[in-house]
């Protein structure tokens, strides 16, 4: 997180996710849910990929398989939006059910609006 937001140290992307990937391969949730977040929203990382909303939705649904709330948040949101992801709001809702169970505040409104149909 230091490299990404240049805190202590220069910004830097591409070390982020270097360091963002030896902790995902021990496996540490929050750097599988960085990534997801640096594929879909960084500068560099996107560019190292032929589908950058594939590549963040790979590593949202590592996260959010291993009990990352936030993760499951976001991939409910790529099924909704249909980026990297198949577009189901059966999908979306169960993602998002899984991280309103969490406690996940986002997740419950965005539960409330799939569930009621808007």
């Amino acid at each position: 997180m230091l490299h990404y937001m240049g805190q202590g140290v220069p910004e830097d992307e591409r070390q982020a996710v270097f360091y963002w990937k030896k902790a995902a391969s021990q496996g540490s949730a929050d750097a599988m849910f960085h990534l997801g977040s640096a594929y879909l929203f960084g500068n560099q990382a996107a560019r190292t990929v032929p589908d950058p909303d594939r590549e963040a939705a790979t590593w949202y649904f590592q996260a959010a398989s291993a009990g990352h709330a936030d993760a499951q948040y976001h991939l409910g949101l790529l099924f909704l939006a249909g980026k990297g992801v198949i577009d189901s709001r059966t999908e979306a809702a169960r993602w998002m059910r899984k991280a309103a169970a969490q406690g996940h505040q986002e997740a419950k409104k965005a539960l409330g609006i799939i569930e009621s149909g808007r």
